[in-house]
């Protein structure tokens, strides 16, 4: 399979043209197309999670507990000093980087359910709700499902390039293992997604507004009316 570097290499590439084209359509602001370019990138890890001794799972749970640090000191800084703050800020990230962390790693095995398609589904639509609840507009929250997709499709494609093996022109024993549509090895876990995706399909908003702004703005692909488009915003 992939390495780290390969997946992060991979994943920046796409997200990047992915943003590109979201910032030519003008569907979100400059600073959203960042966010997004990010989520992207946060995608082409996602899969690895699930693995022991991934760099993508130590990377995400430090992000992820940071996060909930700031969450908790952004809640109780009103009745908190400030010692008091960076205990509880500390106190969070040591609980969620050192207890949930290895809880995880027992639960998940890796190539399990997270290197499926049901789960870039389940993940695409826990970023659209995120969004939502983060007071973001609807075209952002599904731009943002979308990028976490884009970003998992990437990490498993490549997994299952590396899992043919070129020279010899054979498939290795790892090949069908990321890109598949569901983890059947694992009912418990495959039907607990299906469950978590139906909800979150149920409270999503709906695809009507990024529809629309498809339709309405045009992408320039090409830079024959560049020099002239330049030109014009300088006043010349």
């Amino acid at each position: 399979m992939a390495n780290f570097q390969s997946h992060l290499v991979s994943a920046t590439v796409v997200s990047s043209l992915a943003a590109s084209s979201v910032m030519s359509l003008q569907l979100v602001n400059p600073n959203e197309v960042v966010v997004l370019w990010l989520l992207g990138i946060l995608g082409g890890m996602l899969p690895d999670i699930d693995s022991d001794n991934s760099t993508s799972l130590a990377l995400l749970f430090n992000l992820f507990a940071l996060t909930a640090a700031l969450c908790c000191a952004s809640w109780l800084y009103p009745v908190l000093s400030l010692v008091g703050l960076w205990l509880v800020a500390g106190l969070t990230f040591v609980l969620v980087r050192f207890t949930l962390m290895p809880l995880f790693e027992w639960l998940t095995v890796h190539r399990g359910t997270t290197h499926s398609l049901l789960a870039c589904v389940m993940f695409g639509l826990a970023a659209v709700q995120l969004a939502i609840l983060a007071d973001k507009s609807v075209i952002f929250a599904w731009c943002a499902g979308i990028f976490i997709i884009i970003g998992m499709l990437v990490h498993l494609t490549m997994d299952e390039i590396y899992s043919v093996d070129l020279a010899n022109l054979e498939f290795k024993r790892s090949f069908g293992t990321a890109l598949k549509p569901l983890a059947v090895a694992y009912p418990f876990t495959t039907g607990a997604h299906v469950l978590v995706c139906a909800g979150l399909i149920y409270l999503a908003p709906p695809l009507n507004p990024l529809i629309d702004a498809l339709q309405h703005n045009k992408l320039r692909f090409m830079p024959w009316q560049d020099w002239g488009n330049l030109l014009a915003l300088l006043g010349l």
